[in-house]
This record gives structure tokens, C-alpha cells and sequence, in this order.
């Protein structure tokens, strides 16, 4: 239950959104309204190289999609365990992260969302802790050992009902932290967000660890919306199969995907999008 204050709080900031949404500077030109200007409040998580108030990939594609649309985008960071509250709570009008991040005992129908990308989450383990190397078959192989991860993640749900050893931090710098002194054997993270944070956190050089080759999950990369923002909803489709279309979505995705080809299942999103 909300206190006064935290009700007083989320009050004042839906007046927020409600009025940069409502207010428009407009320019009647041969009897049509232009809007300009409009600047709208997205939360999102710091999750790099995946997402982040001043970089990332999928904050860089919503921002892209809304700025094709005459919209600027203005993020505000969240833990990711407060990413669907801020959504149900109507706090901004829109959050990037994943739908995957609902957890069971949240109202789903009260959630809105446009997929835009797809990635997979890993495991990530200290060379020397497996120096031939790690792998396995399936979940339940896992139970031994133990594995960090971020509260609130998309995994939590699925790495909780094979009764796994998960230690949960609030952030991935605390889940290097952890991997680096041991009191975690894994920490599982997106591909991307994996190895970012080894890079950015980790005092031992990246050939210090590896990554599992089997996936664990894929999970979808979405834009959520409270149910009241259809119609931003469809402005920031009509944005996106903007930017596939002039071809700036994979412009984006190759400066985070360096190497190898775009994934399968990302070639069947633009595909997708394409065709309507």
C-alpha cells in the first residue's frame, strides 16, 4: 500500500508528463497545427552497453524512433527491479527494458509494449575458476554452484523455479565485484551487458573470463507503456519501421554488435517491420 507521500510523489510527477505531453508551442500554417518541440520523460535502467541515461543500445534505438517522430526523449534511471512499477504507476510515460521483467504477482494488463530487439543472457566465470573451459546441458546441471544476478532481472523467475543458488546484487557492478573475489562461481548477464560490465568494473583484464557458450534465455528488448499510451505507442512504431527503414536501426545495432553477422532472430525483426 502507498503512503501519503509516496502517493503525493507520483502524483506530482504524472502532472509532470501530463503537461509536457498536453502543452505544445504550435505554428498554424495553411490551416494545419504543427507540434514542436515535445519532449517526453522514459525511464530505464543502467545496463551497458544495452541501455543507460546517456548510451546504450536500446535507449539509442527508442531515442531514434521517437526523434524521427518530432519527439525528444529524456531519460530518467530507475533500479530494475522498479521498472514495471514505474510503468503501472504511470511515474513516466514510457520505460525501456523488457516485458520479461514482469514478474507474476504484477498486472500485466496494465502494460502495453513494442518488441524492437532481442538478446540472449549468459553465463560469465573467471578462467582459472574452469580452465578447461564450462558448460552444460540444461538448468538443473547448474545447482552446485553459484550464480550472480541483478534483482529484478527477466531470469529471476525461471533461475527460482529449477531452485538454483542465485545471490542477487542491485547492480552488475556488484555482481563483478562478487565474481572477482569468488563468492560467486557465474554471474549471468545479456551478451552485451556481460561483457560491458566485465570491461567497465572488473580490475582483471577481459582475458581473464569467459562465457559459456549455451544460452540460458532470450528475452525480447521492448519499449512498455501504461495501457492509457496507445497512442504514443503507435507513434513510436510508425518511429521505429522509420529508422529500419532508412536503415539508421542497423546503423546502431553495428556499433554495439561489432563482430559477426546481425542475429537471426534480430534479421527476422527487421524483416518483420519492413513488411507492414
Amino acid at each position: 500500500m502507498l503512503t501519503e507521500l509516496n502517493k503525493t510523489a507520483i502524483d506530482c510527477m504524472k502532472l509532470k508528463n501530463s503537461l509536457v505531453l498536453t502543452i505544445f508551442i504550435t505554428t498554424v500554417y495553411a490551416g494545419f497545427a504543427v507540434a514542436k518541440n515535445q519532449t517526453i520523460f522514459v525511464g530505464t535502467v543502467e545496463y551497458p552497453p544495452l541501455m543507460g541515461k546517456k548510451t546504450g543500445l536500446a535507449t539509442e534505438i527508442v531515442k531514434a524512433a521517437f526523434k524521427s517522430q518530432n519527439i525528444d526523449v529524456v531519460y530518467e534511471v530507475y533500479p530494475m527491479s522498479r521498472i514495471i512499477w514505474s510503468v503501472e504507476n504511470s511515474i513516466n510515460v514510457a520505460s525501456v527494458g523488457s516485458r520479461d521483467w514482469i514478474k507474476a504477482d504484477q498486472d500485466a494488463d496494465k502494460i502495453i509494449n513494442t518488441t524492437f530487439y532481442y538478446t540472449n543472457m549468459n553465463l560469465f566465470y573467471l578462467k582459472e575458476r574452469f580452465p578447461n573451459g564450462f558448460n552444460y546441458r540444461d538448468l538443473s546441471n547448474l545447482k552446485p554452484y553459484s550464480i550472480g544476478y541483478i534483482r529484478g532481472g527477466s531470469l529471476t523467475q525461471l533461475l527460482e523455479n529449477q531452485a538454483l543458488n542465485i545471490i542477487y546484487s542491485a547492480t552488475m557492478n556488484a555482481n563483478v565485484r562478487l565474481l572477482e573475489i569468488n563468492r560467486v562461481d557465474f554471474i549471468a548477464a545479456t551478451e552485451l551487458g556481460g561483457w560491458g560490465a566485465l570491461e567497465k568494473h572488473s580490475t582483471r583484464p577481459l582475458a581473464d573470463f569467459a562465457r559459456a557458450e549455451q544460452n540460458i534465455h532470450t528475452i525480447s528488448g521492448d519499449i512498455l507503456f501504461p495501457e492509457s499510451q496507445e497512442q504514443l505507442k503507435a507513434t513510436f512504431e510508425t518511429g521505429l519501421k522509420s529508422i529500419i527503414n532508412s536503415g539508421q536501426y542497423e546503423t546502431i545495432l553495428s556499433r554495439y554488435h561489432k563482430t559477426g553477422p546481425m542475429p537471426r532472430n534480430l534479421k527476422d525483426l527487421v524483416k518483420h517491420w519492413k513488411g507492414l
